[in-house]
Protein backbone atom coordinates (compact mmCIF):
# COMPACT_ATOMS: atom_id res chain seq x y z
CA UNK A 1 0.00 0.00 0.00
CA UNK A 2 2.85 2.40 0.76
CA UNK A 3 4.27 1.76 -2.71
CA UNK A 4 1.06 2.95 -4.35
CA UNK A 5 1.36 6.72 -4.57
CA UNK A 6 -1.99 7.04 -6.36
CA UNK A 7 -5.04 4.97 -7.22
CA UNK A 8 -3.64 3.88 -10.58
CA UNK A 9 -0.47 2.66 -8.90
CA UNK A 10 -2.55 0.79 -6.37
CA UNK A 11 -4.38 -1.26 -9.01
CA UNK A 12 -1.14 -1.92 -10.84
CA UNK A 13 0.48 -3.31 -7.72
CA UNK A 14 -2.55 -5.37 -6.76
CA UNK A 15 -2.64 -7.01 -10.18
CA UNK A 16 1.13 -7.62 -10.17
CA UNK A 17 1.43 -6.55 -13.80
CA UNK A 18 3.07 -3.58 -15.52
CA UNK A 19 0.32 -2.96 -18.02
CA UNK A 20 -3.39 -3.74 -18.47
CA UNK A 21 -3.90 -7.25 -19.87
CA UNK A 22 -5.88 -6.21 -22.95
CA UNK A 23 -6.77 -3.22 -25.08
CA UNK A 24 -10.29 -2.54 -26.32
CA UNK A 25 -10.67 -2.54 -30.07
CA UNK A 26 -11.44 0.85 -31.54
CA UNK A 27 -10.71 2.77 -28.34
CA UNK A 28 -8.52 5.86 -28.61
CA UNK A 29 -5.08 5.94 -27.07
CA UNK A 30 -6.42 8.03 -24.19
CA UNK A 31 -9.18 5.58 -23.32
CA UNK A 32 -9.71 5.08 -19.61
CA UNK A 33 -9.86 1.36 -20.29
CA UNK A 34 -6.08 1.40 -20.75
CA UNK A 35 -5.57 2.04 -17.05
CA UNK A 36 -6.16 -0.42 -14.24
CA UNK A 37 -8.39 2.09 -12.46
CA UNK A 38 -10.56 2.62 -15.51
CA UNK A 39 -10.71 -1.10 -16.21
CA UNK A 40 -11.90 -1.82 -12.68
CA UNK A 41 -14.55 0.90 -12.72
CA UNK A 42 -16.00 -0.24 -16.04
CA UNK A 43 -15.41 -3.98 -15.74
CA UNK A 44 -19.12 -4.87 -15.76
CA UNK A 45 -19.82 -2.94 -18.96
CA UNK A 46 -16.70 -4.22 -20.70
CA UNK A 47 -17.96 -7.79 -20.86
CA UNK A 48 -21.50 -7.19 -22.00
CA UNK A 49 -23.07 -5.57 -25.04
CA UNK A 50 -21.31 -2.60 -26.57
CA UNK A 51 -22.68 -0.72 -29.61
CA UNK A 52 -25.10 -3.57 -30.30
CA UNK A 53 -22.36 -6.21 -30.44
CA UNK A 54 -22.41 -9.18 -28.14
CA UNK A 55 -19.59 -9.77 -25.70
CA UNK A 56 -17.21 -12.21 -27.36
CA UNK A 57 -14.49 -12.92 -24.83
CA UNK A 58 -14.22 -13.38 -21.08
CA UNK A 59 -11.59 -12.22 -18.64
CA UNK A 60 -8.88 -14.86 -18.17
CA UNK A 61 -9.24 -17.07 -15.11
CA UNK A 62 -5.95 -17.89 -13.43
CA UNK A 63 -5.47 -21.58 -12.64
CA UNK A 64 -3.28 -23.11 -9.94
CA UNK A 65 -0.34 -25.20 -11.12
CA UNK A 66 1.01 -23.34 -14.13
CA UNK A 67 -0.05 -23.50 -17.77
CA UNK A 68 -3.22 -25.42 -18.69
CA UNK A 69 -1.85 -28.21 -20.90
CA UNK A 70 -5.06 -30.20 -21.50
CA UNK A 71 -8.82 -29.95 -20.96
CA UNK A 72 -11.85 -32.25 -20.96
CA UNK A 73 -15.45 -31.04 -20.99
CA UNK A 74 -17.78 -33.56 -19.35
CA UNK A 75 -20.86 -31.70 -18.23
CA UNK A 76 -21.48 -30.60 -15.56
CA UNK A 77 -17.70 -30.55 -15.08
CA UNK A 78 -14.64 -29.07 -16.81
CA UNK A 79 -11.32 -30.82 -16.07
CA UNK A 80 -7.91 -29.17 -16.63
CA UNK A 81 -4.43 -30.68 -16.45
CA UNK A 82 -1.49 -28.34 -15.81
CA UNK A 83 2.23 -28.22 -16.29
CA UNK A 84 2.92 -28.87 -12.60
CA UNK A 85 0.91 -32.10 -12.80
CA UNK A 86 -2.19 -30.88 -10.96
CA UNK A 87 -5.63 -31.86 -12.24
CA UNK A 88 -8.28 -29.23 -11.50
CA UNK A 89 -12.04 -29.79 -11.58
CA UNK A 90 -14.47 -26.90 -12.14
CA UNK A 91 -18.24 -26.67 -12.18
CA UNK A 92 -18.82 -25.82 -15.84
CA UNK A 93 -22.13 -24.05 -15.15
CA UNK A 94 -20.58 -21.90 -12.43
CA UNK A 95 -17.55 -21.22 -14.60
CA UNK A 96 -19.70 -19.87 -17.45
CA UNK A 97 -21.81 -17.80 -15.07
CA UNK A 98 -18.77 -16.26 -13.42
CA UNK A 99 -17.19 -15.57 -16.80
CA UNK A 100 -20.32 -13.69 -17.87
CA UNK A 101 -20.17 -11.63 -14.68
CA UNK A 102 -16.39 -11.10 -14.93
CA UNK A 103 -15.80 -12.81 -11.57
CA UNK A 104 -13.26 -15.37 -10.43
CA UNK A 105 -14.37 -18.99 -10.10
CA UNK A 106 -12.97 -21.31 -7.47
CA UNK A 107 -12.43 -24.95 -8.50
CA UNK A 108 -14.45 -27.75 -6.96
CA UNK A 109 -11.34 -29.81 -6.34
CA UNK A 110 -7.60 -29.92 -7.11
CA UNK A 111 -5.76 -33.25 -7.44
CA UNK A 112 -1.98 -33.27 -6.88
CA UNK A 113 -0.81 -36.79 -7.65
CA UNK A 114 1.42 -36.42 -10.74
CA UNK A 115 4.98 -35.20 -10.20
CA UNK A 116 5.16 -33.20 -13.45
CA UNK A 117 3.17 -32.19 -16.56
CA UNK A 118 -0.30 -33.65 -17.03
CA UNK A 119 -0.37 -33.89 -20.84
CA UNK A 120 -3.84 -35.35 -21.34
CA UNK A 121 -7.07 -35.90 -19.41
CA UNK A 122 -10.41 -37.58 -20.12
CA UNK A 123 -13.42 -37.94 -17.86
CA UNK A 124 -16.83 -39.55 -17.49
CA UNK A 125 -19.66 -38.81 -15.07
CA UNK A 126 -20.95 -41.42 -12.65
CA UNK A 127 -23.81 -41.05 -10.22
CA UNK A 128 -23.87 -44.33 -8.29
CA UNK A 129 -21.84 -43.19 -5.30
CA UNK A 130 -24.25 -40.52 -3.98
CA UNK A 131 -27.21 -38.48 -5.13
CA UNK A 132 -24.64 -35.96 -6.43
CA UNK A 133 -22.86 -36.98 -9.65
CA UNK A 134 -19.28 -38.15 -9.26
CA UNK A 135 -16.58 -37.86 -11.90
CA UNK A 136 -14.05 -40.49 -12.99
CA UNK A 137 -10.88 -38.89 -14.41
CA UNK A 138 -7.99 -40.48 -16.27
CA UNK A 139 -4.79 -38.49 -16.74
CA UNK A 140 -1.52 -39.18 -18.55
CA UNK A 141 1.66 -37.42 -17.49
CA UNK A 142 5.26 -36.73 -18.32
CA UNK A 143 6.09 -38.90 -15.31
CA UNK A 144 5.11 -41.90 -17.58
CA UNK A 145 2.13 -42.95 -15.44
CA UNK A 146 -1.58 -43.10 -16.19
CA UNK A 147 -3.67 -42.37 -13.13
CA UNK A 148 -7.39 -42.71 -12.48
CA UNK A 149 -9.34 -40.88 -9.81
CA UNK A 150 -12.93 -40.53 -8.73
CA UNK A 151 -13.99 -37.06 -7.55
CA UNK A 152 -17.14 -37.03 -5.45
CA UNK A 153 -19.05 -35.12 -2.78
CA UNK A 154 -21.37 -36.26 -0.03
CA UNK A 155 -22.86 -32.88 0.88
CA UNK A 156 -22.87 -31.21 -2.56
CA UNK A 157 -20.21 -28.69 -1.49
CA UNK A 158 -16.99 -30.33 -0.31
CA UNK A 159 -15.36 -32.48 -2.97
CA UNK A 160 -12.64 -35.06 -2.43
CA UNK A 161 -10.99 -37.70 -4.58
CA UNK A 162 -10.15 -41.36 -4.37
CA UNK A 163 -7.23 -42.96 -6.21
CA UNK A 164 -8.62 -45.78 -8.35
CA UNK A 165 -5.62 -47.04 -10.33
CA UNK A 166 -2.05 -46.27 -11.40
CA UNK A 167 -1.08 -47.86 -14.74
CA UNK A 168 2.61 -48.22 -15.59
CA UNK A 169 4.27 -49.47 -18.77
CA UNK A 170 5.26 -46.43 -20.81
CA UNK A 171 8.98 -45.62 -21.12
CA UNK A 172 8.53 -41.98 -22.12
CA UNK A 173 6.05 -39.17 -21.57
CA UNK A 174 2.40 -39.96 -22.18
CA UNK A 175 0.92 -37.87 -24.97
CA UNK A 176 -2.76 -38.85 -24.90
CA UNK A 177 -5.42 -40.77 -22.99
CA UNK A 178 -8.97 -41.50 -24.17
CA UNK A 179 -11.85 -43.89 -23.58
CA UNK A 180 -12.72 -46.67 -26.02
CA UNK A 181 -16.07 -46.78 -27.83
CA UNK A 182 -18.66 -47.26 -25.10
CA UNK A 183 -16.06 -46.14 -22.53
CA UNK A 184 -15.39 -49.72 -21.47
CA UNK A 185 -11.59 -49.43 -21.60
CA UNK A 186 -8.95 -46.73 -21.31
CA UNK A 187 -6.36 -46.22 -24.07
CA UNK A 188 -3.05 -44.39 -23.65
CA UNK A 189 -0.23 -43.48 -26.03
CA UNK A 190 3.23 -42.07 -25.55
CA UNK A 191 6.38 -40.73 -27.13
CA UNK A 192 7.83 -44.25 -26.71
CA UNK A 193 5.65 -45.47 -29.62
CA UNK A 194 3.45 -47.62 -27.38
CA UNK A 195 -0.33 -47.72 -27.24
CA UNK A 196 -1.76 -49.51 -24.20
CA UNK A 197 -5.34 -50.69 -23.72
CA UNK A 198 -6.25 -50.82 -20.02
CA UNK A 199 -9.17 -52.61 -18.41
CA UNK A 200 -9.74 -50.08 -15.66
CA UNK A 201 -12.48 -52.11 -13.94
CA UNK A 202 -10.17 -55.10 -13.45
CA UNK A 203 -7.13 -52.79 -13.09
CA UNK A 204 -4.96 -54.61 -15.60
CA UNK A 205 -3.32 -54.22 -19.00
CA UNK A 206 -5.51 -55.64 -21.74
CA UNK A 207 -3.25 -55.15 -24.75
CA UNK A 208 -0.28 -53.36 -26.29
CA UNK A 209 0.53 -52.07 -29.78
CA UNK A 210 4.05 -50.82 -30.57
CA UNK A 211 4.92 -48.62 -33.55
CA UNK A 212 8.24 -47.34 -34.87
CA UNK A 213 7.99 -43.75 -33.61
CA UNK A 214 6.33 -41.54 -31.03
CA UNK A 215 2.52 -41.26 -30.94
CA UNK A 216 1.22 -37.73 -30.41
CA UNK A 217 -2.55 -38.05 -30.61
CA UNK A 218 -5.32 -40.67 -30.37
CA UNK A 219 -8.71 -40.30 -32.03
CA UNK A 220 -11.50 -42.89 -32.23
CA UNK A 221 -12.87 -43.62 -35.71
CA UNK A 222 -16.47 -42.54 -35.22
CA UNK A 223 -18.27 -44.82 -37.69
CA UNK A 224 -16.27 -47.97 -36.89
CA UNK A 225 -16.29 -49.75 -33.58
CA UNK A 226 -12.90 -50.77 -32.15
CA UNK A 227 -10.84 -48.66 -34.59
CA UNK A 228 -8.58 -45.81 -33.54
CA UNK A 229 -6.23 -43.40 -35.35
CA UNK A 230 -2.65 -42.89 -34.16
CA UNK A 231 -1.02 -39.60 -35.19
CA UNK A 232 2.71 -40.29 -35.31
CA UNK A 233 5.87 -38.23 -35.27
CA UNK A 234 7.03 -39.43 -38.71
CA UNK A 235 4.17 -37.83 -40.69
CA UNK A 236 2.04 -40.96 -40.82
CA UNK A 237 -1.38 -41.93 -39.49
CA UNK A 238 -1.84 -45.50 -38.29
CA UNK A 239 -5.27 -47.19 -38.18
CA UNK A 240 -5.38 -49.77 -35.38
CA UNK A 241 -8.04 -52.15 -34.09
CA UNK A 242 -7.67 -51.85 -30.33
CA UNK A 243 -9.81 -54.96 -29.72
CA UNK A 244 -7.68 -57.36 -31.78
CA UNK A 245 -4.55 -55.15 -31.50
CA UNK A 246 -4.08 -55.42 -35.28
CA UNK A 247 -2.40 -52.64 -37.28
CA UNK A 248 -4.80 -52.22 -40.22
CA UNK A 249 -3.08 -49.68 -42.45
CA UNK A 250 -0.69 -46.73 -42.55
CA UNK A 251 -1.46 -43.46 -44.32
CA UNK A 252 1.31 -41.01 -45.13
CA UNK A 253 0.44 -37.35 -44.74
CA UNK A 254 2.08 -35.51 -47.64
CA UNK A 255 5.21 -36.38 -49.58
CA UNK A 256 7.93 -34.97 -47.36
CA UNK A 257 8.94 -36.08 -43.91
CA UNK A 258 8.48 -33.23 -41.47
CA UNK A 259 10.14 -33.06 -38.07
CA UNK A 260 6.96 -31.51 -36.68
CA UNK A 261 5.11 -34.72 -37.52
CA UNK A 262 1.38 -35.22 -37.78
CA UNK A 263 -0.02 -33.91 -34.54
CA UNK A 264 -3.77 -34.50 -34.94
CA UNK A 265 -5.67 -36.87 -37.24
CA UNK A 266 -9.43 -37.40 -37.17
CA UNK A 267 -11.28 -40.21 -38.93
CA UNK A 268 -14.64 -39.57 -40.58
CA UNK A 269 -16.73 -41.68 -42.94
CA UNK A 270 -14.22 -42.87 -45.61
CA UNK A 271 -12.02 -39.82 -44.90
CA UNK A 272 -9.07 -38.89 -42.70
CA UNK A 273 -8.41 -35.26 -41.77
CA UNK A 274 -4.84 -34.62 -40.66
CA UNK A 275 -3.17 -31.50 -39.35
CA UNK A 276 0.43 -31.09 -40.46
CA UNK A 277 2.30 -27.94 -39.54
CA UNK A 278 0.41 -25.15 -41.35
CA UNK A 279 -1.89 -27.25 -43.52
CA UNK A 280 -5.06 -29.30 -43.19
CA UNK A 281 -4.99 -32.38 -45.44
CA UNK A 282 -7.99 -34.58 -46.26
CA UNK A 283 -7.34 -38.09 -47.60
CA UNK A 284 -9.37 -41.15 -48.47
CA UNK A 285 -8.71 -44.57 -46.97
CA UNK A 286 -6.11 -45.35 -49.63
CA UNK A 287 -4.11 -42.27 -48.66
CA UNK A 288 -5.02 -40.28 -51.77
CA UNK A 289 -5.29 -36.56 -51.16
CA UNK A 290 -8.79 -35.09 -51.51
CA UNK A 291 -8.02 -31.47 -50.68
CA UNK A 292 -5.56 -29.27 -48.78
CA UNK A 293 -6.22 -26.06 -46.88
CA UNK A 294 -3.02 -24.11 -46.24
CA UNK A 295 -2.36 -21.20 -43.94
CA UNK A 296 -3.76 -22.82 -40.80
CA UNK A 297 -1.65 -23.96 -37.89
CA UNK A 298 -3.33 -27.27 -37.17
CA UNK A 299 -2.01 -28.24 -33.77
CA UNK A 300 -5.49 -27.55 -32.39
CA UNK A 301 -8.07 -29.28 -34.58
CA UNK A 302 -11.60 -30.37 -33.62
CA UNK A 303 -14.56 -31.73 -35.57
CA UNK A 304 -18.25 -31.30 -34.75
CA UNK A 305 -20.31 -34.27 -33.57
CA UNK A 306 -22.07 -34.59 -36.93
CA UNK A 307 -18.70 -34.54 -38.70
CA UNK A 308 -19.66 -31.73 -41.07
CA UNK A 309 -17.79 -28.81 -39.53
CA UNK A 310 -14.20 -28.43 -38.36
CA UNK A 311 -12.49 -25.85 -36.20
CA UNK A 312 -8.81 -25.03 -36.19
CA UNK A 313 -7.25 -22.77 -33.59
CA UNK A 314 -3.88 -21.24 -34.39
CA UNK A 315 -1.61 -20.04 -31.62
CA UNK A 316 1.20 -18.50 -33.68
CA UNK A 317 -1.07 -16.88 -36.27
CA UNK A 318 -3.64 -15.81 -33.66
CA UNK A 319 -6.55 -17.03 -35.79
CA UNK A 320 -9.53 -19.34 -35.54
CA UNK A 321 -10.86 -21.00 -38.70
CA UNK A 322 -14.17 -22.80 -39.10
CA UNK A 323 -14.44 -24.95 -42.23
CA UNK A 324 -16.64 -27.47 -44.04
CA UNK A 325 -15.11 -30.94 -43.80
CA UNK A 326 -16.59 -32.02 -47.16
CA UNK A 327 -14.49 -29.66 -49.28
CA UNK A 328 -12.40 -27.59 -46.85
CA UNK A 329 -14.19 -24.33 -47.65
CA UNK A 330 -14.27 -21.77 -44.84
CA UNK A 331 -17.68 -21.41 -43.21
CA UNK A 332 -16.86 -17.91 -41.96
CA UNK A 333 -13.91 -15.55 -42.58
CA UNK A 334 -10.96 -16.39 -40.40
CA UNK A 335 -11.28 -14.68 -37.05
CA UNK A 336 -8.30 -13.17 -35.30
CA UNK A 337 -7.87 -14.60 -31.85
CA UNK A 338 -6.78 -12.92 -28.61
CA UNK A 339 -3.39 -14.64 -28.57
CA UNK A 340 -1.02 -11.99 -29.79
CA UNK A 341 2.51 -11.55 -28.51
CA UNK A 342 2.78 -7.89 -29.44
CA UNK A 343 0.12 -5.25 -29.69
CA UNK A 344 1.72 -3.73 -32.77
CA UNK A 345 1.64 -7.03 -34.70
CA UNK A 346 -2.15 -7.19 -34.69
CA UNK A 347 -4.14 -5.98 -37.70
CA UNK A 348 -7.92 -5.90 -37.94
CA UNK A 349 -9.41 -6.98 -41.27
CA UNK A 350 -12.53 -5.34 -42.67
CA UNK A 351 -14.68 -8.48 -42.59
CA UNK A 352 -13.70 -9.37 -39.05
CA UNK A 353 -16.41 -9.38 -36.42
CA UNK A 354 -14.99 -11.09 -33.31
CA UNK A 355 -13.54 -11.12 -30.77
CA UNK A 356 -13.63 -7.68 -29.17
CA UNK A 357 -10.41 -7.96 -27.20
CA UNK A 358 -6.73 -8.62 -27.76
CA UNK A 359 -4.92 -10.50 -25.01
CA UNK A 360 -1.23 -9.79 -25.27
CA UNK A 361 0.34 -12.19 -22.83
CA UNK A 362 -1.47 -15.52 -23.31
CA UNK A 363 -0.22 -18.56 -25.21
CA UNK A 364 -2.79 -21.22 -26.12
CA UNK A 365 -2.03 -24.83 -25.16
CA UNK A 366 -5.45 -26.52 -25.32
CA UNK A 367 -9.09 -25.91 -26.11
CA UNK A 368 -12.57 -27.46 -25.90
CA UNK A 369 -15.47 -26.81 -28.25
CA UNK A 370 -18.92 -26.47 -26.66
CA UNK A 371 -21.08 -26.88 -29.76
CA UNK A 372 -24.39 -26.55 -27.93
CA UNK A 373 -23.58 -23.06 -26.66
CA UNK A 374 -21.34 -22.00 -29.56
CA UNK A 375 -18.39 -21.36 -27.26
CA UNK A 376 -14.73 -22.29 -27.25
CA UNK A 377 -12.93 -22.74 -23.92
CA UNK A 378 -9.22 -21.97 -24.28
CA UNK A 379 -6.53 -22.98 -21.81
CA UNK A 380 -2.93 -21.81 -21.81
CA UNK A 381 -0.26 -19.92 -19.96
CA UNK A 382 0.15 -16.25 -19.18
CA UNK A 383 3.51 -15.34 -20.70
CA UNK A 384 6.00 -13.71 -18.38
CA UNK A 385 4.17 -14.95 -15.29
CA UNK A 386 3.95 -18.69 -15.94
CA UNK A 387 0.44 -18.91 -14.50
CA UNK A 388 -2.28 -20.99 -16.09
CA UNK A 389 -5.25 -19.22 -17.60
CA UNK A 390 -8.67 -20.13 -19.07
CA UNK A 391 -10.99 -17.93 -21.08
CA UNK A 392 -14.02 -18.38 -23.30
CA UNK A 393 -14.79 -17.15 -26.80
CA UNK A 394 -18.34 -16.99 -28.17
Amino acid sequence: WRQASNEEGLWKHLCLCHEPPFVWRGESETSELKTWKGLYRRRAMCFRERSGRKRALSLPLRVIGGGVRCMALEEPFLVCGSQSGTVTVFSYERLRKNFDEARECKPLHVIEEHSTWAYSVCAQVRSEKTKNPSLVIASGSRDTTVRMFEVFTEDGTNYKHENLSVFKGHDDWISHVCWSHGRKWLISSGNDGKMFVWDYEEKRQRGLVEVETGIWWLELVRERENEILLSKANDTVEVVNYLTLARIRTIRVGDDVNVDGCFVAIGLNSMVLAGKKHSLIAMNEEGEELYTVSGMETWFLRISQDGQTGMCLSNKKSQMSVFNTKDGQLVTPRMSMPISGKRGSYTLSEEESAPLYIFQRTSCWSFCWDEQRAQVIIGGVELGRGEGSIFMVS
